[in-house]
């Protein structure tokens, strides 16, 4: 069973704004294993409408929290070889669990008169 990455960003990703955006792009970019990933920051700035500055920042953001990790072409380059990047989906996934876990109602809970 293969683990759709775009609705564990959707259902867990802790961030808003252009950094959900960016965390949407690369997993709509990914296979359901977090890797195939090579955008470049022109990409990634063009389909989330930022500059590359900073498109560049969140990546770097991304990195340092443990979302995306560089499994190749560390230093990233000419056309063709640009970073390739792994997304962590364990971290995404236990953020989407616990996002689920949050939302559901307790048990055992009498709910007060004239509540339906």
């Amino acid at each position: 069973m293969s683990i759709k990455v775009m609705s564990l960003v959707w259902e867990g990703f802790p961030a808003s704004g252009s950094e959900m955006l960016a965390m949407l792009a690369l997993a709509d970019w990914c296979n359901d294993e977090g890797g195939s990933l090579h955008p470049s920051m022109k990409a990634v700035a063009e389909k989330i409408r930022v500059s590359e500055k900073q498109a560049r920042r969140i990546i770097h953001g991304f990195e340092e929290a443990g979302y995306l990790k560089v499994v190749g072409h560390a230093n990233g380059g000419a056309p063709g070889t640009t970073k390739q990047y792994q997304l962590n989906v364990a971290k995404l996934k236990g953020l989407a669990d616990g996002a689920a876990a949050r939302k559901t109602a307790p048990v055992g809970v009498t709910p007060p008169v004239g509540v339906t």
